[in-house]
């Protein structure tokens, strides 16, 4: 059976589109910013979903049909962040899990359309919970160490970097994906010089974004894609809430063999570019510690 390859497009950047290395995420001015858009294919892996590795093409596919997710409500989400802590630990043997934020997804942008070409400043707050379609790796190596600096204590951070620690992202739609599915590259086909940092910040006032962070910065270093051909995409279809997307984002272990980061972004299929109800999704982000470094 062939698989289904979707003819798209997906949203780089150069890096000249952020000429001070620095951008406020959630407000107009970050909206604003033009992209790099690209053809592209992206090929449905449904028939053979099994085949992808955590370590080698920087993400994996799971099945897990959790009564928690057969009607989530806000209220279930520390039992969720549980459950995504236990999968985590039992799929990579890890010592430790550590959430240190959890993002909730479930708007479109068709507001947001309007307020970008309005006459509105730059600096007007717009929500994070919406599809991000930009082709992005959450942190960067930098940012990676940020993240642990910012969520442990000194001597917990001294002990970590003694042995491997990753950053792991649990990705699972809350209900049936209608549209705007989430893309993910082979990690060994996007190559270091096609990836470039940018420091991003956070507004101050983000109440109502569903952002639930639980550290204390603001800001860190976030890596954004530019466009090569070489790249790999893949995509899960008909997601439902008993799917689970695990997406590497950094790794310690570098040994020119591990995938080390996934490179991912929401993309429009043509085939449901006219539905108009929000994909609703939970993005719940893990410092996952190995070895001697702590145990939880």
């Amino acid at each position: 059976m062939q698989p289904q390859i979707i003819q798209t497009f997906l949203d780089y950047h150069h890096s000249s589109a952020f000429p001070s290395g620095e951008i406020t995420a959630g407000t107009l001015e970050f909206c604003r910013i033009a992209p790099d858009r690209q053809p592209v294919q992206i090929e449905d892996v449904r028939e053979r979903k099994e085949e992808f590795r955590l370590d080698v093409h920087g993400f994996q596919f799971l099945r897990h049909e959790s009564p928690s997710f057969a009607s989530f409500r806000d209220g279930d989400l520390s039992t969720v962040q549980q459950e995504s802590v236990d999968i985590l630990q039992r799929l990579t043997g890890a010592t430790s899990v550590q959430i240190f934020s959890s993002l909730i997804r479930n708007q479109t942008d068709k507001e947001l359309s309007k307020r970008i070409d309005s006459s509105e400043p730059d600096s007007s707050v717009v929500p994070f919970n919406m599809p991000s379609r930009r082709v992005h790796v959450d942190q960067s190596e930098a940012g990676a160490y940020q993240k642990l600096k910012d969520s442990m204590a000194p001597d917990q951070v001294e002990r970590v970097l003694q042995g491997r620690w990753a950053i792991i992202n649990i990705w699972r739609p809350l209900k049936p994906v209608p549209c705007d599915p989430l893309a993910v590259a082979d990690a060994r086909s996007v190559p270091d010089e096609d990836l470039f940092e940018v420091h991003v910040g956070s507004p101050q006032n983000v109440q109502g974004t569903f952002y639930k962070p639980q550290t204390s910065r603001q800001s860190s270093g976030t890596l954004f894609g530019k466009y090569g051909p070489g790249h790999k995409w893949y995509y899960l279809s008909d997601m439902t809430q008993y799917d689970i997307l695990l997406l590497k984002t950094f790794d310690s272990k570098d040994d020119g063999k591990t995938a080390r980061r996934a490179p991912h972004a929401a993309f429009i299929d043509p085939h449901t570019s006219e539905v108009q109800a929000a994909r609703e999704s939970l993005e719940v982000r893990c410092l996952v510690c190995f070895g001697d470094g702590i145990s939880g």
